[in-house]
């Protein structure tokens, strides 16, 4: 049975504490033998704000030493990626139609093909505007950040399932192919 390491990156401790808590026990549930555990990947700029820690572009180093490293062990990684990860983010989306993604679009177009990477946004439209956020469309790829920590998981299990079977067919697909 595989095992599976979740990187999560988030700005926000709040939501990484309650993110990782509604996952650990939606996949400590599932009837799948698969085991899946979860890792916050924490930013590196520290602020006052509403408890975020955003991110630089060194977390894209930080992201392939993770998979390198879990690769040589027999771990299956992926990623749960945040869409907004910098202040410049969170202030250019408040007077824009669409959300600003600067580095979670850059973690993406880089890891993509690797690792599987599912997206966990507070974003409400993300769904219909993922091919402009992301640059490609995202509508089955994406979890409501909102919805999952603040439901009864007997509420969001199809979504959790939803997600933890995202992650398993990449590899089955990647094994299929001769890429595994």
């Amino acid at each position: 049975m595989p095992e599976f390491k979740i990187y999560l990156i988030e700005d926000e401790q709040k939501h990484v504490n309650e993110t990782i808590s509604k996952l650990t026990e939606a996949a400590s549930e599932r009837k799948s033998g698969n085991a899946f555990g979860f890792e916050w990947l924490e930013g590196t700029v520290k602020t006052e704000q509403n408890g975020h820690i955003f991110y630089e572009k060194t977390i894209l180093n930080q992201i392939r030493d993770c998979i390198k490293r879990d690769g040589e062990n027999g771990i299956l990684a992926g990623l749960l990626l945040d869409t907004l990860l910098t202040q410049e983010d969170i202030e250019c989306t408040k007077t824009s139609y669409y959300a600003r993604a600067s580095i979670a679009r850059d973690i993406f177009i880089q890891f993509y093909e690797q690792v599987p990477i599912y997206i966990i946004t507070a974003t409400s439209a993300f769904g219909s505007q993922s091919d402009i956020i992301m640059g490609k469309d995202l509508a089955e790829q994406y979890i409501n950040q909102r919805r999952l920590t603040a439901n009864p998981l007997k509420n969001v299990r199809e979504d959790t399932e939803r997600l933890f079977r995202f992650y398993e067919k990449f590899y089955e697909d990647k094994q299929k192919k001769g890429e595994a």
